[in-house]
């Protein structure tokens, strides 16, 4: 035990071309290690490029979809108050047919067409544009 190490100057050179060839096959596991696990994931990258193009396009369409939802919305709404004037004339048209038949059966009824041409000249003058 008391013997002393010694080395050569071949051991050493020995010692470190085994430590450099010890760290170059570990740099080079390592490059294929990495360059396997990239090749591995490669395809989930593309799916995740491929998917949040389709979820931009998507939140494009959506957009489009709400802005004419509420322009067909808008135009129902427009059409209804239409459709409500429409109404409200034929109403007022009908009374004054209404009075003209009972004028023109009765020759007396001439009440109900002071009232007809009444409502009527009220339509016209508060609903003309």
């Amino acid at each position: 035990m008391n013997e002393p190490i010694m080395f050569t100057p071949q051991d050493i050179i020995n010692a470190i071309l085994a430590i450099c060839g010890a760290i170059s096959v570990v740099a080079g596991a390592t490059a294929v290690i990495v360059k396997c696990i990239t090749a591995l994931k490669k395809p989930n990258r593309k799916q995740d490029e491929r998917l949040d193009a389709l979820e931009t396009d998507m939140k494009i369409v959506k957009d489009e979809i709400d802005r004419e939802r509420q322009k067909i919305t808008q135009r129902f709404i427009d059409d209804a108050a239409h459709i409500d004037k429409i109404e409200e004339a034929n109403v007022v048209t009908q009374r004054a047919l209404l009075a003209l038949l009972s004028h023109s059966i009765n020759g007396n009824d001439i009440e109900s067409l002071k009232r007809a041409k009444t409502d009527l000249e009220d339509y016209l003058t508060s609903n003309s544009k």
